[in-house]
């Protein structure tokens, strides 16, 4: 059975930079395209960027209270 016969990987791609966009996040992006021209995937991007401020509400030291 070749893979474009079978049921699509699941990829997680988590970029942890806490800037929007990163580096990191354009790089994941091409490597995940890419390897949806070659094979079916099922992608699920995570964005630390996004969640950080939901997590600890603040991502830098500046943005706390006194």
């Amino acid at each position: 059975m070749s893979y474009s016969q079978q049921k699509p990987l699941n990829i997680v791609a988590i970029s942890g930079g806490l800037n929007a966009p990163s580096k990191t996040e354009a790089l994941l992006q091409t490597l995940v395209e890419r390897l949806a021209k070659a094979i079916p995937i099922q992608i699920h991007f995570i964005k630390f960027s996004e969640i950080a401020p939901l997590l600890g509400g603040a991502i830098y030291r500046n943005q706390l209270t006194q």
